[in-house]
């Protein structure tokens, strides 16, 4: 089968780094608005959220299909790493007066993901790669 010159053709890298640009725009959004807004807190727990539940979501999926019961250090630091980010998100959305300690971390929470999507867009936009997982 021969693909016209029109025809686009999406890898999956390229989709990964959509979806990064993507994620780093709802990011940057989120802190502007935050200028503006007494929700900031609110809005950074729920994106710390969601990005927590979707690196569990993709963890599980990928360990359940290829049924390796064995990961690595870092890669178990990252999940229990995204556990925490997940509960303690769910308890600052829950109480109605969060502890400081609690606050703080979320800042932190919301400016490691926002450096570490940096950090590997960066990777995907100066380096190619044959196979991304």
């Amino acid at each position: 089968m021969q693909l016209s010159k029109s025809t686009v053709v999406l890898r999956t890298d390229d989709i990964i780094k959509l979806v990064l640009i993507g994620l780093l725009a709802i990011h940057f959004i989120v802190l502007i608005l935050s200028f503006s807004s007494k929700k900031f807190l609110a809005m950074i727990s729920i994106l710390n959220v969601g990005l927590a539940i979707s690196v569990l979501v993709y963890w599980v999926r990928k360990y359940m299909i290829t049924g390796i019961s064995y990961a690595g250090v870092s890669e178990m630091s990252l999940v229990i790493g995204e556990i925490i980010v997940l509960i303690s998100g769910i308890m600052l959305l829950m109480m109605p007066h969060p502890a400081n300690y609690l606050k703080g971390a979320h800042y932190l929470f919301f400016g490691i993901h926002i450096l570490i999507m940096i950090l590997f867009l960066a990777f995907m936009l100066f380096f190619k790669m044959n196979k991304l997982f």
